[in-house]
């Protein structure tokens, strides 16, 4: 399947000589002279070991929580410790991001804190040692997710003969590479919300990299997730996750309609359309963030519990819905939009809610 792809990009570069591939948004480059500190942020061991991770659910053999819905305390508290620094340096990044679209402090101050922030992870390798099981994986494409989308963000700001900056980018090519290799090839039965999270985490970073190969292989899982919607307009493999189906759909919508945005900056168009099949999708999950008892109706299954909305309706949770609306009206979309904005992600790059402001007008 790459050499393939190696073939259409080397034709593209031949014959039309394809643009670079863009970002959906861009700030305004700040203009203040107020020097932001990276003190204030915490400083951080880069993770150079093996990732290998519990899962928040508990082992997988766990024949009473077959659904993956309810959470295990203690496995949760030891992911919680596993991962600090891993997230911590996530929610760094979203601050530097946000600090950034703010305005409020210079161009220079913040982009050398990005910089120094990753550069001892870069000098390190971090993250970049095996994933020996499941959430491992999930854990790096997470991280990377937040690395690509938050320098996005300042993307303007960085000088391409900077020493840091050249050692950064091949850290983040590194992370990708190996994000691609452990995300194909799948079982059909097994694609849901993690390999989503792992194609915007890779485009985003195709982005970063001007890699059409990265690119191409984001835009698959995204035409093979939309292939996976049932006829009613969900996704089976995230009804497999009982009482928490409605939540998981969510969780899947996040990427997806992330990744529908960034492909539609680079001429790809999946969302624009009133018959884009992302519509059914949204629509359904928009009924059950309304009223959750909607959503098992729509599902005409049976056997589905009650859902559990804990932490559904939240600022981050909810991110994708700035950016969807720049495409589509929708009155209850609308309505949560004013009572949860502004939406913010450190896997989605920071203030979600200020890139729909500074993302270019769409054609409809």
């Amino acid at each position: 399947m790459f050499n393939k792809r190696k073939l259409v990009l080397v034709g593209c570069l031949l014959i039309t000589g394809c643009q670079q591939l863009a970002p959906s948004y861009s700030y305004p480059i700040p203009v203040s002279d107020r020097v932001y500190s990276c003190e204030q942020l915490p400083r951080l061991t880069p993770y150079t070991d093996t990732l290998s991770f519990n899962s928040k659910y508990g082992p997988t053999d766990n024949q009473g929580n077959r659904g993956r819905d309810h959470i295990n305390p203690d496995w949760a508290a030891k992911y919680k410790q596993q991962t600090s620094d891993i997230r911590a340096l996530e929610q760094s990044l979203g601050k530097l991001s946000m600090s950034y679209a703010s305005g409020q402090f210079s161009a220079a101050s913040v982009s050398t804190c990005m910089l120094d922030t990753l550069g001892p992870w870069a000098e390190l390798n971090a993250l970049t040692c095996q994933a020996d099981n499941h959430t491992g994986k999930s854990v790096r494409k997470w991280a990377l997710a937040a690395i690509s989308s938050n320098y996005i963000g300042l993307i303007g700001s960085f000088d391409s003969s900077d020493p840091r900056v050249k050692k950064i980018k091949h850290w983040i090519d590194q992370i990708t590479r190996i994000t691609v290799l452990e995300w194909s090839n799948r079982a059909d039965k097994k694609i849901n919300n993690h390999d989503y999270w792992a194609a915007w985490a890779v485009m985003n970073s195709a982005i970063i990299l001007d890699n059409r190969q990265y690119y191409r292989w984001a835009l698959d899982v995204y035409r093979h997730a939309m292939s996976q919607l049932n006829d009613k307009g969900l996704l089976p493999n995230e009804l497999k996750r009982n009482s928490l189906a409605l939540n998981y759909h969510n969780y899947a919508l996040v990427p997806l309609v992330m990744l529908a945005d960034l492909a539609y900056s680079n001429g790809d168009d999946f969302i624009s359309s009133p018959s884009a099949p992302i519509n059914q999708l949204v629509n359904n999950v928009t009924l059950g963030l309304v009223n959750h008892a909607d959503f098992n109706k729509i599902t005409d299954h049976p056997r589905l519990p009650e859902q559990t909305t804990k932490r559904l309706h939240t600022s981050y949770s909810l991110a994708w819905i700035p950016v969807y609306l720049k495409y589509h009206q929708n009155t209850p979309l609308i309505k949560l939009e004013q009572q949860y904005a502004p939406f913010k992600s450190a896997r989605l790059g920071g203030n979600v809610s200020l890139q729909a402001d500074n993302r270019a007008k769409i054609e409809h």
